[in-house]
């Protein structure tokens, strides 16, 4: 879907330095309760990071606030050159299209084909023109190697198939960045290998990813730069 600018894992000495995503001093809370404090974190264009830590850690906290769903009081988060916290709730959506969100249960929704979600994301975020949004559509499919799933229902799809298509829905807007939160706990360790293969493609093609796991066995297979949210804060493993 892109041109393939670089290859490997977190080389910022490549010719590519564009920062996508810097995190600064920054605090994190749900209600009351603060969870994570003096988080800093950089991501460049072709990075591809894991997050560990134990359930109620932050990790999921984190991802929320970059996406803009969750508000953060104290430090920055500053993404494809803007402050989040000062993006107006109007063109939140423009700030979200940049973004790709994998889930570890899918969020497909049930009363849709696969197509029909694809659709429901594009028009979320702003696109309108039936033709375009149809085409648009269908090379997704076709890129991620599920054209033959375009109209089914979730509910007649496999793991392994909601799960493709899960990731479908994540890139179907270009994003620069793709955050994925847990995205093989429930899967058998072949297809959470197979997926893993697909991020790195899309990695490889110019996209940023972040990714939350508790998969050791991928870690291991799939070394990438590793951070860890203890002690209330985050740390580079």
């Amino acid at each position: 879907m892109k041109v393939k600018l670089f290859k490997g894992k977190n080389n910022h000495n490549t010719l590519n330095m564009e920062r996508l995503l810097k995190i600064e001093n920054a605090s994190f809370q749900q209600k009351e309760n603060i969870i994570l404090t003096d988080v800093n974190l950089e991501v460049y264009r072709n990075d591809f990071i894991y997050i560990i830590g134990k359930v109620g850690t932050g990790k999921t906290t984190i991802f929320q606030s970059i996406y803009g769903s969750l508000p953060y009081k104290q430090g920055s988060i500053i993404f494809d050159g803007a402050e989040v916290k000062q993006t107006k709730k109007k063109n939140m959506y423009l700030h979200r299209r940049k973004i790709g969100m994998i889930f570890q249960d899918f969020h497909l929704l049930d009363d849709r084909t696969v197509a029909q979600n694809l659709e429901f994301v594009l028009r979320a975020t702003g696109w309108t023109n039936k033709q375009t949004i149809a085409n648009h559509i269908n090379m997704t499919l076709e890129w991620c190697d599920i054209k033959h799933l375009g109209q089914k229902y979730s509910n007649e799809l496999s793991g392994g198939e909601k799960n493709l298509a899960s990731i479908a829905r994540a890139i179907i807007n270009n994003p620069k960045l793709i955050i994925a939160d847990e995205p093989t706990q429930n899967l058998d360790p072949e297809t959470a290998i197979k997926q893993m293969q697909l991020l790195n493609r899309i990695n490889q093609d110019g996209t940023a990813i972040i990714m939350a796991t508790h998969n050791h066995n991928i870690i291991d297979m799939f070394p990438k730069e590793t951070y860890e949210c203890v002690n209330k804060t985050l740390v580079l493993r």
